[in-house]
Parts: structure tokens; C-alpha cells; sequence
């Protein structure tokens, strides 16, 4: 090394000309930090030299080059060390910005010890436009090495290189970028608002078709109406287009300052494959539980509807006993098709509920009712007590509010023999317009043991295989009740004790409010009207259906009331008999071969397109499917009963209908 200030400013000079040469012949961050590291030694008998490069996204000094005894091949670096600012003496100049030497390292508790102990340390920060974007730093085996002339060449080459630095990662970075807009499956559009295009990448240009692109202006009117309407709402903007066989969906996002709009777009042709064989997997759901619904309820409504004329006619002790059970074992099967059937619809996010006024305590009593002589052939005793400050008048959805009650009375009547049941409901809260009651069920029955009642809220689940045998039931009694209150914001607790009984605890929301002049309120559990028995006096009803059993039944419940019934066996001889018999209303079945019940009802109303007053069609369907509702209603038909339906409801909805 020289020794005079001649010679060492000299040497000083000649360094600087170097790297201001080298340097700038560099066009990769690596190289020019490798030149860096590797002169500094040959040049200043340096042992060692490490850059580190400032990594701002993670906020960490990343060694990018290291040259001497630390990396005696050479090479890149394998296994960069990562130093966080502020930690040792390298980190500490990175956020101090201030060079540093250290005489004797030994004696600074800022030295990290990485390999070999060294005794001395230079340490030199990188600045670009006043912030630290890196460190030059070396060590050396002896106290004392570095000099306030190496200071100077280290401040002088950082202050050389820096801009150098900079502008390379930006380069870089830049190309990382570049490479990647252009590497990208998915379009990428910079369009001006007169729909210059002003970049694209590669997967652009090979979706040109899109674009309809001539001179490098976009064709495409849609695109250029959603670019006008980005750019004016200063929004963004999304439609779907179709390029060959491939859907992509389109995002416009504005620039207004700048005049321009970035299309993003992306493949979604497996997405929508996917939501379409979805769409089907649902459709053939729907359509395979609407075959079996029919198919099961319509042999159901046969037996429950014979059952019924039979109860009507004289029978002896022994018959009414047969026809008793016969009732009782088709309702059972009713509730298990109509379970799973609401199950279904829960699964598929498919339940409505409706919002009405209802009479809180004459629904409860007559559950109540329909209960009591099912509780007494097992001598069992049903309490009600509603206290007195819990409001009659609620809204909410009393259907579901029965469907609730009735899942849970029956199972305690079921699990209970010579007991009591017990059904409590008291007053939480209210706050405005939103009453919230706690309604208890409870027995002292079987009970459940406490291991075995987490199963009980589950699908197809029961405490033990036993009770299916012993006491009936599919198990989805609770599945349901739990789905259907925590879906309207309530929540369902469980208390049991083999051998002790149940207890459990709904806590529900409602609406307080009184009913208004445009709300008639429930009084039940179905909105029934009291028959008048002269209103179907000499009423002429045409009932269509492909089943003579099921027309057996319709017209044995209607005759006896005064009507004037005429049978059709489809919905082709339905027509023509409408245009002969000319009904006061029609009762109509859905499932029907040659022409079904939909199509038979819009041909009718297309024969009375001149009258004010239609007839009114009422679809009796074994099909409960939802959809196939909505289609009917669609079709023109005023109302859907259900097969198997209770005589009096269907009385009940006739007579509202002949009420115009």
C-alpha cells in the first residue's frame, strides 16, 4: 500500500476513474456488485468485502455479493445472509446512514460473529436521493486495520455506484415485471379513452379476436362502451365475452387522470363448465325428488284418502281399529317424505320464510289440541303456560313456528309413557320493534345420556339404533327444528338426563308489531276460512287427473257438499270438457301423460282471453317440490295443495276462491 498522501491520494483518484469506468459497463446488479466487492480487495488488500442490497418489500438487508475469504470460490452467493435493520453493525448504519469504522470489534456489542471472529470492521452506506438502498462492508483479522483514507475510497466508490445501483434494480425489476405482464395467461389491455390501444401482453394479442383490433385501435363496440362508461363513472366495469371456445370475463378499471383504462381479464371457461354441470347435477336433483315425491305421496294420498271415506261410513269396533292404524301408519310415512324433503331444501339453501302476523297463543293451544289425544293413548299429561306479559301478536313465519313446536312436542309425547309434557314460553327482551321469547318443551321420559347428545341434532342420527326400532322415526326431526331456528337468527339448547327426561330451550326472535288494515293475522296453523257448507252448493268443479283413484277421492269429498262434479282423465280431454262442462273452478293435477297440468291450465285461460274474471285453477299435486310450485303459479294457476291433503283444507281453499 502506498504510505505517502501523494501516493494514497493518487491511488484515490485512480480507484474512482476505475469504477466510474467499470461500473458503468455493468448491466446487471450482480456484476456491478461483484466488481465492487472483488477491486476493493485487489486494490486496497482488503481480507474480505460484503454488499448487502435493501430489500424494501420485506424490509431486510439481503447479501448480494461477497468476494474474499468469506467466499474463497467466487460465486454467487448460496445462502445470502439476511440482516434486519438496526441489528448488529451493518444494520445499524443502514438506518443510521452514517459510515462507521470499528477499531477493535471485540469491544463493540453491535459485532454478530457469522464464521471466523474478525477484529476490525469498515462499514459504508449506499444513498440514492437521501435514502439507504444498501452497505458496503468488510472485515479484517487485525485491530486497527481500516483508515480514514479507506473510509473516504468506500464514500467515494458508494457515492459512484449508488445511482448506478438504483437505476439497474429499477431496471430490473422493471423486466421482472415486463416478463411477467407478458408471461401471463390471462389478457392484459392499457387502452386510452378513444381506444388507442397503448400496451398489451402476449396473451392479448392471441385473443386479438376479441378486441377486433385495426391500427391499433379497438373494434369491439361493447369494449368501447364499457371504457366510455369506466371512465366516465369512474368505476369499474365487468361484462363476460365469449373468444372461440373460451368464456373470459372482463374488468375495466379507469385512470382518469391519465386517459386510460387497464382491461384485466380472465379465463373462466372451467368456472362456468363447472356452474353449468353444477346447474345440471341440481336440476336432475330436483327433478329426480319432484319423480319420487309424486310417485310416493300419490300412492300416500290414495291410502290416507280411503282412509278417511272410510272413517265417514259405519264400521265396527274391529274395522275402526284397522283403519286407525292404517291412518296412523300413513301419516308416519307422510312426516318422514316430508322431512327429508325439507331437509333437502334447507341443504340447497332453498327455504323462504314468510313474515305475517299470528296469534302467538292460539296457535300454541291448538298444537295443543292436535296433540292431546295422541298424549292421552299413552297417559301422558300436556301443560301450556304463557305468561302473561309475552305478547299475542307476533310476525314471523307461523308455518315454520308450528312446523318447530310440533317436531318437538311430538318427540317428547314419543319418549314419554305415563309422564307429564310441558310447554313454558316466557318473555326475554324487547328492543323497538324485535321481541325475543325463550319457549321450553320438556318431559320426563327416556332422557338421553350426555354422550350421546351431540348425535341428536345430527341428519339421520338418533341417541341409539334401539329407538329407531323401538319408537319410530328417521332422526330428522331435530336436524330440521335446529336448521330452521338458527337460520332465523334463534339458537337451540339440549338439557337431558337418562331416565330423567328432556328439556329444550328455543330462544326466538319475532317481530312486535300489530297488524295493520292491509294484514289479516294467522290465527292457526294454517291460515284456514270457515267453511260456509251452502257455498258449494250447485258449484261446478271439473277435476282433472291420469289417476282414478285419486278422482274417487276428490269427488267423494266434494260431492257431499253440493257440488257439481264432472272427471277428466288428462289434460287434453280437460280442455275440451272445460269448453262443454264450463266450470265454476278446476282442480287440476300437475304429472300427467299427453298433456300435463301446466299446459292444460295456460290452453284453458287461453280460451277465456276475453273474460275479466278466469276461472280459477287449483293444482292438487303430490309433486312439493318448490320449483314446480313457482312453474304453476307461472302457468296461471291460482293455488297448489299438496297430495295428500286433510278434506276440510281443501274446503277451506275452495271456498276462498268462490268468495269473488
Amino acid at each position: 500500500m502506498p504510505q505517502t498522501n501523494d501516493e494514497l491520494l493518487k491511488l484515490h483518484l485512480d480507484i474512482i476513474q476505475y469504477f466510474s469506468k467499470s461500473i458503468f459497463r455493468r448491466n446487471r446488479v450482480d456484476d456491478i456488485l461483484w466488481d465492487i466487492a472483488s477491486n476493493l480487495i485487489r486494490k486496497l488488500n482488503f481480507v474480505d468485502c460484503v454488499i448487502y442490497i435493501l430489500d424494501p418489500e420485506r424490509q431486510v438487508l439481503v447479501q448480494k455479493a461477497a468476494y474474499g475469504t468469506k467466499n474463497i470460490d467466487n460465486v454467487q452467493v448460496a445462502d445470502p445472509i439476511e440482516i434486519i435493520p438496526g441489528k448488529g453493525i451493518v444494520g445499524f448504519v443502514a438506518v443510521s446512514g452514517k459510515p462507521e469504522i470499528i477499531d477493535d470489534c471485540s469491544m463493540d456489542p453491535r459485532y454478530i460473529i457469522d464464521d471466523a471472529k474478525r477484529l476490525s470492521e469498515i462499514c459504508v452506506p449506499i444513498i440514492y436521493e437521501n435514502e439507504v438502498i444498501g452497505v458496503i462492508d468488510s472485515e479484517h483479522t487485525d485491530k486497527n486495520f481500516y483508515t480514514a483514507w479507506h473510509l473516504e475510497v468506500l464514500e467515494s466508490i458508494a457515492a459512484i455506484s449508488a445511482t448506478k445501483i438504483a437505476k439497474t434494480l429499477i431496471e430490473e425489476e422493471n423486466e421482472v415485471l415486463a416478463r411477467f405482464f407478458n408471461e401471463s395467461p390471462n389478457p392484459t389491455l392499457r387502452v386510452s379513452k378513444t381506444g388507442i390501444v397503448l400496451n398489451m401482453n402476449n396473451a392479448a394479442r392471441n385473443a386479438s379476436g376479441i378486441w377486433k383490433i385495426k391500427e391499433n385501435k379497438i373494434g369491439n363496440k361493447s369494449i368501447l362502451s364499457a371504457i366510455d362508461a369506466s371512465l366516465g363513472n369512474i368505476s369499474v366495469c365487468e361484462f363476460e365475452v365469449q373468444s372461440a371456445n373460451r368464456k373470459l370475463a372482463l374488468r375495466f378499471v379507469p385512470f382518469p387522470a391519465k386517459g386510460y383504462v387497464n382491461i384485466y381479464s380472465s379465463d373462466i371457461t372451467e368456472i362456468k363448465h363447472a356452474q353449468l354441470v353444477a346447474e345440471k347435477s341440481s336440476l336432475a336433483k330436483d327433478e329426480f325428488l319432484s319423480v319420487m315425491s309424486h310417485e310416493i305421496r300419490t300412492p300416500l294420498h290414495a291410502i290416507l284418502g280411503i282412509t278417511t271415506l272410510l272413517q265417514s261410513t259405519e264400521l265396527s269396533s274391529k274395522q275402526n281399529d284397522y283403519v286407525s292404524n292404517l291412518e296412523f301408519a300413513g301419516n308416519s310415512l307422510l312426516a318422514q317424505v316430508n322431512d327429508i324433503l325439507d331437509l333437502e331444501k334447507i341443504i340447497a339453501g332453498k327455504i323462504e320464510f314468510n313474515n305475517r302476523p299470528f296469534d302467538l297463543r292460539q296457535i300454541l293451544r291448538q298444537v295443543v289440541q292436535t296433540f292431546q289425544a295422541r298424549s292421552n293413548e299413552r297417559k301422558n299429561k300436556i301443560e301450556l303456560r304463557v305468561h302473561t306479559d309475552v305478547p299475542s301478536v307476533l310476525k314471523g313465519d307461523d308455518q315454520k313456528f308450528v312446523q318447530v313446536i310440533n317436531n318437538l312436542v311430538s318427540n317428547a309425547i314419543k319418549f314419554t309413557f305415563d309422564g307429564e309434557i310441558s310447554i313454558e314460553v316466557r318473555l326475554v327482551g324487547t328492543d323497538h320493534d324485535k321481541t325475543e321469547l325463550e319457549l321450553q318443551v320438556s318431559d320426563n321420559g327416556v332422557g338421553i345420556p350426555m354422550q350421546k347428545q351431540n348425535k341428536v341434532f345430527e341428519a339421520f342420527e338418533q341417541a341409539e339404533y334401539s329407538t329407531t326400532r323401538k319408537y319410530g322415526g328417521s332422526g330428522l326431526g331435530l336436524t330440521i327444528t335446529k336448521k330452521l331456528i338458527e337460520l332465523q337468527g334463534g339458537r337451540i339448547v339440549l338439557q337431558s338426563e337418562a331416565g330423567k327426561g328432556t328439556t329444550i330451550t328455543l330462544n326466538l326472535i319475532f317481530e312486535t308489531k300489530t297488524t295493520s288494515g292491509n294484514e289479516s293475522m294467522i290465527s292457526g296453523p294454517i291460515d284456514r276460512i270457515q267453511l260456509n257448507p251452502e257455498t258449494l252448493k250447485n258449484r261446478k268443479i271439473l277435476i282433472v287427473d291420469d289417476n282414478p283413484i285419486n278422482l274417487m277421492i276428490a269427488q267423494e269429498f266434494l260431492k257431499n257438499h253440493g257440488a257439481q262434479i264432472h272427471l277428466s282423465n288428462d289434460g287434453i280431454e280437460a280442455i275440451a270438457d272445460f269448453q262443454t262442462f264450463l266450470p265454476d273452478m278446476v282442480l287440476m293435477d300437475l304429472q300427467m301423460p299427453n298433456c300435463d297440468g301446466y299446459e292444460a291450465a295456460r290452453r284453458i285461460h287461453a280460451l277465456e282471453s276475453e273474460k275479466t274474471q278466469k276461472t280459477p285453477i287449483i293444482a292438487l299435486s303430490a309433486d312439493v317440490v318448490a320449483r314446480s310450485r313457482e312453474i304453476a303459479i307461472e302457468a296461471g294457476m291460482a293455488d297448489v295443495i299438496s297430495k295428500p291433503f286433510e278434506p276440510d283444507f281443501l274446503l277451506a281453499v275452495i271456498n276462498k276462491y268462490f268468495k269473488f
